[in-house]
């Protein structure tokens, strides 16, 4: 990882070519304030897989192993009776469902109300479109899906899982990897569960959260939480020239 000396971030890892990443917020930051740190550094909120790759590589540096707010949006909806999930991290800020909602989605958060939205909602209808075109749409069954992150023919149980697969792409194996060499031999994500979805998902309704890397309170870095409340803090980090999914 190369720092420049404005400070800004640049990775070695192939897919990230020309992608800087800004410093680290100092604090926790509720949401709409982590979207605000990034947007105030001409930058967009780092995707779930750009923070697992910064974190691959930074070793720590930065406070990247500390809980990370992530562009990443995971919709919950319900079709033929069975729940699932979309994950969609598309960096345009309006079209971005987690950034263009981030003050909607908090408040409703904070009155603990869920963030639904229609399924016809422009926004949605496009989101799901790319997640089914990209492979990004799984059900949902339990939670957490507790995965060992040890190789075994150049595959491991948490890098091949199509949970997994969804939310880091080709991040998958070396977040696992890393995962294994710093002695935590499974790697835990949590999604919500359809007797959580039962009661608020019904019809053409969806489910908006947003998806965070490790946890604040234990500060573990094998944890993955696609079922973000809009309340949480975490720290945030902004992203120029963002990568595309892969």
């Amino acid at each position: 990882m190369k720092e420049t000396c404005v400070v800004k971030y640049e990775l070695e890892n192939p897919g990230f070519e020309n992608v800087e990443f800004t410093e680290s917020s100092k604090s926790f930051l509720i949401w709409p304030k982590a979207v605000k740190f990034a947007a105030d550094q001409n930058a967009v909120l780092q995707s779930l897989r750009e923070a697992a790759a910064f974190r691959i590589e930074a070793q720590g540096k930065d406070d990247a192993d500390r809980y990370q707010a992530t562009r990443t949006g995971a919709i919950y909806f319900k079709d033929s009776n069975k729940f699932y999930v979309a994950f969609d991290e598309i960096p345009d800020a309006k079209e971005n469902i987690v950034l263009a909602h981030a003050v909607d989605g908090y408040e409703a958060n904070k009155k603990s109300r869920e963030f639904l939205l229609s399924k016809k909602d422009k926004q949605i209808a496009q989101l799901l479109k790319r997640a089914e075109q990209s492979n990004r749409i799984v059900e949902v069954v339990e939670s957490p899906i507790e995965l060992a992150t040890k190789a075994s023919d150049s595959s491991s149980e948490f890098g091949s899982n199509k949970t997994v697969q969804a939310l880091f792409g080709d991040v998958a194996e070396p977040y696992a990897a890393m995962l294994e060499s710093r002695d935590f031999n499974k790697g835990f994500v949590y999604v919500l569960t359809p007797q959580n979805l039962d009661e608020h998902v019904a019809g053409d309704k969806a489910l908006v959260r947003h998806v965070s890397l490790g946890d604040k309170y234990y500060s573990s870095i094998k944890y993955v939480y696609a079922d973000s409340h809009f309340g949480n803090d975490c720290r945030a980090r902004g992203v120029r020239n963002p990568s595309q999914f892969r």
